[in-house]
């Protein structure tokens, strides 16, 4: 029963797999914290037998327990083949996906869109900042690093349980046009967002590849091409720099 379990999950370490279960892994204390905290569901939860002596996981395994979950107590071999980091942090959860909003843009508010940015820490990072600057979600376009591979959760910080996370197909772009939303894209020859007006009650935040910059079908559907702008002698920031200051600059001219 353990070793299916095991097995099952180590499966989940495969983005294929991930989109097939509608599941993911959740690594580590702080992540399983946030995800009980935000009330995802959680299919299971593993932890080895000596990191389940521990206070801090005992309490989240008996979290995870109550919450429905299963829980396994494993060896630290078992555990380590779940991981997807060489020093694991004593407990996995199998994490079910957040289900489709059915109206996301029915209420303003602030979007992100990623466009084929493919560096998992960049993506995990501009996830956490979009949620710490009050934005309601994140749409993300074919060719953007998976929203839920290890890294990609681990940099995000829980923002995974507080947005709303899907694909960036073109019938979700029309829908929020449909909307009145309003598609700002970032760019290096861009206007300044300092001097740019407030933006409209339903807007999104458009970022792209770390070296292309925003696709030509995201750079058509853009009102605006916004930039922050520097005053040092480096080419350009980290698209999760620059997303960070811009959605702090955005969020902030809209209240």
């Amino acid at each position: 029963m353990t070793a299916t379990a095991v097995a099952r999950a180590r499966e989940l370490l495969r983005a294929k797999n991930r989109r097939e279960e509608g599941l993911f892994l959740g690594e580590g204390p702080h992540v399983v914290r946030d995800a009980l905290d935000g009330g995802a569901v959680l299919e299971a939860a593993f932890a080895s037998h000596e990191s389940a002596a521990k206070p801090e996981i005992d309490e989240l395994l008996g979290r995870a327990d109550a919450a429905g979950a299963t829980v396994y107590v494993v060896t630290g071999r078992e555990l380590l083949s779940i991981c997807d980091t060489d020093t694991p942090q004593g407990i996995v959860a199998v994490v079910a996906m957040p289900a489709f909003p059915a109206e996301p843009f029915a209420t303003p508010g602030m979007w992100l869109l990623l466009d084929e940015i493919q560096d998992p820490g960049n993506v995990g990072t501009l996830l956490r900042a979009a949620e710490a600057f009050g934005a309601r979600g994140a749409m993300a376009t074919a060719g953007t690093a998976d929203l839920f591979s290890g890294k990609v959760v681990r940099s995000a910080q829980g923002a995974h349980f507080r947005l709303a996370l899907f694909p960036a197909t073109t019938e979700r772009l029309d829908e929020f046009r449909a909307a009145g939303g309003e598609v700002w894209a970032a760019a290096t020859d861009g206007e300044s967002v300092y001097g740019a007006p407030p933006p409209p009650p339903l807007c999104a935040l458009a970022l792209g590849n770390e070296i292309r910059g925003v696709s030509d079908d995201v750079a058509k559907r853009a009102a605006r091409r916004v930039c922050v702008p520097q005053r040092g002698r480096a080419d350009s920031l980290n698209v999760a720099m620059a997303g960070s200051v811009l959605l702090s600059w955005i969020t902030e001219a809209k209240r």
